[in-house]
């Protein structure tokens, strides 16, 4: 029996024809995503979109199904979209190689969805997603793992909590063991980089094709026995901080890789000092702060030289966050690799804080969660299809290694009611505009000092709607403050910080929410979020705002629209006028003989010259058309042209008998009319 036999029995036909209309979202192609891709394949939705910003690394083969050792290298995204389309043609899949809070996926994008699954392994990409599909009120499947443990819920705003509501883990944090190689972001992605090379040169055999392009060239150096260990580490540095950087930014998508530093040794050689022993100071003062470029190469190489000793006596040196030796090179290859992406440096203690909590993800625990993720998103788009009530009422699941229980299943917690993601009375009015056109200061004066005048005076006596000093934030950052009593130099930093474009200001154009605090009464006064319309050209109004909308979805497609329309250029405009022109005096009409025998045949905008042409005899108009091209001299006509200019004159005489238009030249050859309203004239020879 095929497989689509077996969909039908099992779900029935009109539910998989409502599937073909659905637009699926899917974020995060890694352990949790292949195995979700594997299973929406035998359903055939209208179109999947799936995006992942990493490359494919032998290191991911052991729980992402869907890549081989030939993919190595190669984006995530894309390569999984070509092995589907492998096995089933006509599927309609369309993949990214980027980052989800890139300008080009904000709310527009999100709004073609029906329904967006996350597969993702970070706390701040997830609440970035949570955050959009609460705005615009759609369903929401999320999932995720650490170590044996993990989870799976639908997320809908207004019918459970979001992704925001949960509380918060106070431990020490743990991180997920999906290195970042590609363009690290932050400190623990180099830390993470840096673990996972530890592990790959001292705790394991390093084998031709056992990873990487790189490592597979300093599996042979190192490998080899006509070096030094010295030499060896020396390699090792130049091979990663100064050939491989070289390589990104001479790649085909190296716009985003210029401005990473290459590292050279023998550079960095004639500026360190000789004299001090770095790889062996343990004083407190040295570990607990960070050093320059030269003395992390210097710890590097001797470290690893003492290290590649030691792996030869044991076979291997397993990672061990006590062993000073093992955490002296992870620090410095952290701290190069920060170095090269310009990215803060972290001192002994805290790599040693994060790298002793890394977590490594599991095949198996990935599977279960990512069937759970499945299970549920079939229940939701049945009970949509059928239109269940309790279509978002399900529980939460949690998977655990316990004797007892591995699946468990949960009562959903409450909603959170100082949740800026999804309380209703907390949504953020939607501000759009160009990002590289406004200002801060014109959004200032353009929604919070306007705004507090108009409170002013409606509200006359009432002090709590008067905003004179607050703050304007963004995330845990105040990025603008200002009060009555503030110091000149204070006021010279704000005057220069309003000059500021919203694009210096935010990083990501497409979530880029800010909170404006009252701080005479220490309360939220207002919540606002930011997009990017790029162009953005309304006469007159440079900012378009969106009142929130709590009890429906957000209704900004209209200004989107309106957006589009007037972002065309000014050719495109004329063109438009020039045919609205044509398209009014098309109305036309003859007396009842020739009734609808006249036709615009040309028009030209900047002199009002209308060329009329009688479809009863084609080859007239064409002669009227090119005696308007001759000279301004008058030219005597044929009894043919006498008539045919009459069928015009009283054409056009019906025309002013209809209001606006007057005759004010009525000679023999042409005819001038003016409009009462406009006051323009117009010829028609």
């Amino acid at each position: 029996m095929s497989l689509g036999r077996i969909n039908q029995l099992l779900f029935g036909k009109e539910f998989l024809n409502y599937l073909n209309e659905i637009n699926i979202l899917l974020i995060g192609v890694g352990g949790i995503g292949c195995e979700v891709l594997k299973v929406l394949q035998q359903f055939k939705v209208k179109s999947l979109h799936i995006l992942d910003l990493d490359t494919i690394e032998v290191s991911n083969l052991n729980r992402q199904f869907l890549f081989r050792k030939h993919h190595r290298g190669h984006f995530k995204a894309h390569v999984a979209r070509d092995v589907l389309k492998q096995e089933y043609p006509d599927m309609n899949i369309i993949s990214y190689n980027s980052n989800i809070k890139d300008a080009q996926f904000g709310l527009k994008f999100f709004k073609n969805f029906q329904l967006v699954i996350m597969a993702l392994d970070n706390q701040e990409t997830r609440s970035f997603v949570n955050k959009q599909c609460m705005i615009l009120n759609i369903p929401l499947i999320d999932a995720g793992t650490t170590g044996y443990k993990g989870q799976s819920f639908i997320l809908k705003r207004g019918e459970t909590r979001c992704y925001d509501c949960f509380p918060r883990s106070e431990n020490k944090k743990t991180y997920p063991a999906c290195t970042i190689r590609t363009l690290p972001e932050k400190p623990v992605h180099c830390i993470i980089w840096a673990k996972y090379l530890y592990t790959v040169l001292f705790n394991e055999k390093l084998e031709d094709d056992d990873d990487s392009n790189l490592l597979q060239d300093i599996a042979k150096y190192i490998e080899g026995e006509n070096h030094t260990d010295l030499e060896k580490g020396q390699y090792l540095f130049k091979a990663i901080f100064e050939t491989d950087v070289n390589r990104q930014k001479e790649g085909e998508d190296n716009q985003k890789f210029q401005h990473l530093k290459v590292l050279v040794r023998e550079e960095l050689e004639g500026k360190l000092d000789k004299s001090q022993d770095y790889l062996h100071r343990q004083d407190l003062k040295f570990l607990q702060s960070t050093h320059t470029e030269e003395v992390y190469m210097d710890i590097f190489i001797k470290s690893f030289e003492h290290l590649i000793k030691e792996k030869r006596q044991k076979s291997c040196v397993p990672f061990e966050k006590d062993d000073n030796l093992c955490m002296k090179f992870i620090t410095a290859a952290c701290n190069l690799r920060c170095i090269v992406f310009s990215i803060p440096l972290q001192t002994q203690f805290q790599v040693k804080e994060v790298a002793g909590n890394i977590v490594p993800a599991i095949a198996s625990t990935n599977s279960i969660v990512s069937a759970i993720e499945i299970t549920e998103t079939i229940k939701l788009l049945q009970r949509q299809f059928y239109n269940n009530p309790q279509k978002y009422k399900n529980r939460e699941l949690y998977i655990q290694n316990d004797i007892k229980t591995k699946i468990l299943d949960a009562k959903p917690g409450n909603f959170n009611p100082n949740c800026m993601s999804c309380n209703q009375n907390l949504l953020p009015h939607i501000i759009y505009c160009d990002f590289n056109k406004v200002t801060l200061g014109e959004f200032i004066n353009s929604e919070l000092r306007s705004k507090a005048m108009q409170d002013e005076d409606d509200d006359e006596g009432n002090d709590d709607n008067k905003l004179v000093n607050f703050s304007i934030s963004s995330g845990q950052f105040i990025i603008y403050e200002e009060d009555e009593y503030q110091e000149e130099d204070e006021q010279e930093q704000n005057e220069a910080k309003r000059q500021k474009l919203i694009s210096e200001i935010f990083k990501d154009f497409s979530d880029s929410r800010v909170v404006v605090t009252n701080e005479d009464n220490n309360s939220i006064h207002q919540t606002y979020l930011f997009c990017h319309i790029e162009n953005h050209k309304i006469p007159g109004l440079d900012i378009v705002r969106q009142e929130k909308n709590p009890n429906n979805t957000v209704t900004w497609k209209t200004v989107i629209a309106q957006s589009d329309t007037v972002n065309k250029d000014e050719e495109q405009k004329k063109q438009e006028e020039e045919e609205q022109n044509k398209k009014n005096y098309k109305e036309v009409k003859g007396d009842d003989k020739n009734n609808n025998t006249l036709e615009i045949l040309d028009s030209d905008s900047e002199d009002d010259l209308v060329i009329c042409e009688d479809n009863d005899n084609p080859s007239q108009g064409a002669a009227e058309k090119e005696k308007s091209k001759q000279s301004n001299g008058k030219q005597p006509h044929s009894e043919t042209d006498v008539s045919s200019l009459n069928q015009k004159r009283k054409a056009v005489q019906e025309i002013s008998d209809g209001g606006a238009m007057q005759i004010i030249d009525d000679s023999d050859d042409e005819i001038i009319f003016e409009d009462q309203q406009d006051n323009k004239k117009l010829k028609v020879d």
